[in-house]
């Protein structure tokens, strides 16, 4: 199960299991059916098209149970891998290469268990961060893209804006994020093995952001 504490350490244990219908009971669901569920949140084809990620989430009064399907698009009848997430707000889900998935998971608490927001006309406006969780296509190893970088992990409350999946380099992706630091955009390549960033680029005061095609960015 995915907590909280694992998303300020890294320290994932992520349970992992394989569903097969037991004799006598329904079939699993097709594709087609499985994406009609109610509570289907995204969905994200491999590059190769060989499979297909499904996130599913159902809210529980005040909680949520949220898991993760990766189906086989090669043959009928193979069981869909089905990773638990648990009460965790799974924004977008979306392939890094054939092997690795990405998970960009919305927060409403920094590291520290402050809400994050800001104080507007005597009232407090909650605004959420958000986290990116790399994760095997089986489920796992899956580790937390900045979290090595203490400070940065501790400042910044988004840090899961991707620009450029990188297709001719399946171990990162390149990332953008205000650094208050630098008092700048900045752009990041992270591996989606380690979890580990590598600073690319300093934006100036006008730069707004980057364009990537193939992990080649340039400035807008």
């Amino acid at each position: 199960m995915l907590t909280r504490r694992c998303l300020v350490i890294a320290a994932l244990a992520w349970p992992v299991s394989v569903v097969a219908a037991p004799g006598g009971s329904p079939p699993l669901p097709t594709i087609d059916e499985l994406l009609m569920l109610e509570g289907v949140k995204s969905a994200s084809l491999s590059p190769s098209g060989k499979s297909l990620a499904v996130l599913h989430a159902v809210e529980l009064g005040d909680k949520r149970e949220a898991r993760l399907y990766v189906l086989s698009m090669e043959g009928r009848g193979i069981p869909p891998t089905v990773v638990p997430i648990g009460n965790y707000d799974v924004e977008q889900i979306s392939w890094a290469s054939e092997n690795r998935l990405l998970l960009r998971i919305r927060v409403w608490e920094d590291a520290y268990g402050k809400r994050l927001g800001f104080a507007w006309k005597g009232s407090f406006i909650r605004t959420p961060g958000s986290r990116l969780v790399a994760v095997g296509a089986d489920g796992n190893d899956p580790v937390v893209l900045f979290s090595k970088e203490k400070d940065l992990f501790k400042a910044e409350a988004r840090l899961a804006r991707i620009i450029d999946t990188m297709p001719d380099d399946p171990d990162h992706v390149l990332l953008q994020v205000w650094s208050r630091r630098l008092g700048a955009q900045a752009l990041y390549r992270g591996n989606v093995n380690t979890g580990d960033v590598d600073l690319i680029e300093v934006g100036g005061q006008s730069t707004i952001g980057w364009h990537a095609q193939n992990g080649h960015a340039s400035v807008t």
